[in-house]
């Protein structure tokens, strides 16, 4: 008798496949499911801002497809959980089953109150983080809960509450952080390290890529070994207190792509180098007034797109070679101690979003780029030219342009009837003549504020021109001008003359 198992070996393989399609679906283990239905039992949260955890519920066999939940491709254990935003008001204990969830690699447990509770001790049991973000959610101390993990790759603790990193210091919860490449410790409370945190970050980091450390109360000096950190593209320390020279070591940082230093009492001098960087994109220095600069020759093809330098005391001139910044679209210059012409060159970044050089010492030519797409302001400088022919076709799109107090001459152009979004025109205190274009004077809706005072202006202007227009502040004093007003007397019995 013949057997053939073809039938039995067919039947075989198809369990197999069957049982690999299963597996590759991520379906959740039964335990898996089990601890996030205790998890969810143990939260108070508000149900009405929940859109995660309110639907989790025992009729949803499958918990890989709860909202809020990732599961493994190929085990159907839960390696992501992301529970930010669940009006959760609860506390969670350090024997939440939260914390039995083992093969965790994501939690996000960002802006919930916890009841105003500190960091779990529990955590220490998720030693295969590699993202944590425990953003505007808890409150107290830090504790030292990440000595065991060590992929952890990301860590925001960014707090709008009361958190603080004092006992143990953050060269104690970052040591053996050794793959960290990103740390967001936003308003943290780091008062008590003195300059070591620069010295922790720089020894226990070397991966780091982004650090954002705004609003710490930290101070500095800021450690050499900083500038070591060959991989950090992204630093920002807004908002602290450094008071220190600037440190000469920034310029090391050769990845560097943002470098936000706004309100940190820096002094000394700026390296130039750090604006040779070619990958910058983005430099913020404004509110240093004591810290002293200057622009240097600008690299072909640089990627800078911001530069920040707003009330400082950078001096000296805007070099050629700013045209060489193509992809530029926002440049603040003011309150600062620039001087001389600003180059034609200007006229090659044609990508500006918003300019402001206002409250300097420049002087000449004012040279308008060529499309400025929303903010232009050149006020209270020595400008001594006259108004560019085809300004109104260059700020076409702009809502803001200001030239105020400066010692310009000769007419407004016609073509400022083009700048058909200005909602504010400022250019009083020079010494324009002619007369005022008349489409500023009525049928625009948009324009609110037109401010022409102290200049020759001259004209009669009539008194329909300020019947049923947008405006709200209209500054026409000290000029020539000749008010004609109008008058209605029709339907009337009117004897004899009328007098001159």
């Amino acid at each position: 008798m013949k057997i053939t198992h073809f039938p039995w070996l067919f039947l075989t393989l198809l369990f197999q496949i069957s049982l690999l399609c299963v597996l590759a679906t991520g379906q959740c283990l039964d335990s898996q499911r089990s601890l996030l239905l205790q998890l969810k039992q143990s939260l108070t949260f508000d149900t009405s801002l929940s859109t995660k955890l309110v639907q989790w519920n025992q009729t949803t066999k499958d918990c890989c497809n709860w909202r809020g939940v990732t599961c493994s491709k190929n085990g159907g254990r839960v390696i992501g959980l992301d529970l930010d935003n669940e009006g959760i008001r609860s506390e969670i204990k350090s024997s939440s089953t939260l914390f039995r969830l083992h093969f965790l690699e994501k939690l996000n447990l960002a802006s919930n109150s916890f009841n105003g509770t500190q960091i779990p001790s529990g955590l220490l049991n998720l030693s295969s983080l590699v993202y944590l973000n425990l953003s505007n959610s808890f409150s107290g101390q830090v504790p030292n809960v990440f000595s065991r993990m060590k992929k952890l790759a990301v860590l925001d603790l960014s707090n709008a509450y009361s958190l603080k990193i004092e006992h143990p210091k953050l060269s104690i919860i970052v040591q053996n952080l050794t793959q960290l490449a990103e740390l967001y410790l936003d308003t943290v409370d780091m008062s008590t390290q003195g300059s070591d945190w620069s010295r922790a970050i720089s020894s226990s980091l070397p991966n780091l890529r982004i650090l954002s450390l705004t609003n710490c109360r930290i101070t500095g000096p800021i450690h050499s070994s900083f500038g070591k950190l060959q991989f950090l593209s992204v630093i920002k320390l807004d908002g602290n207190s450094l008071n220190v020279p600037f440190p000469e070591s920034f310029a090391n940082l050769s990845n560097l792509k943002i470098l936000s230093l706004h309100s940190c009492n820096f002094s000394g001098v700026f390296p130039q180098r750090i604006l040779q960087i070619p990958t910058l994109q983005t430099l913020r220095l404004s509110y240093n007034d004591l810290l002293k600069g200057s622009l240097p020759e600008f690299p072909r093809n640089g990627s800078l797109r911001e530069l920040f330098l707003y009330n400082t005391n950078f001096s000296g001139g805007v070099p050629e070679s700013i045209g060489n910044m193509a992809r530029l679209y926002d440049i603040d210059l003011s309150q600062s101690s620039f001087s001389g012409r600003i180059p034609q060159s200007m006229v090659k970044l044609t990508q500006l979003v918003r300019l402001d050089f206002a409250y300097n010492k420049f002087s000449g030519e004012i040279p308008i780029p060529p499309k400025i797409y929303e903010y232009a302001d050149y006020s209270s400088n020595d400008f001594s030219s006259s108004i560019p022919p085809n300004i109104g076709d260059n700020i076409s799109a702009a809502y803001f342009f200001s030239a105020s107090r400066n010692n310009l001459t000769g007419i407004i152009p016609e073509s400022i009837c083009n700048a058909k979004n200005l909602a504010v025109l400022d250019l009083s205190y020079n010494r324009l003549n002619g007369k005022i274009p008349s489409c500023l004077l009525h049928k625009r809706k948009v324009l609110k504020v037109l401010k022409l005072g102290h200049n020759n202006f001259t004209g009669n202007l009539s008194g329909t021109f300020f019947k049923g227009r947008g405006l709200k502040s209209l500054d026409l004093h000290a000029n020539q001008l000749e008010i004609v007003p109008t008058f209605n007397l029709q339907n009337n019995h009117i004897n004899g003359t009328v007098r001159k």
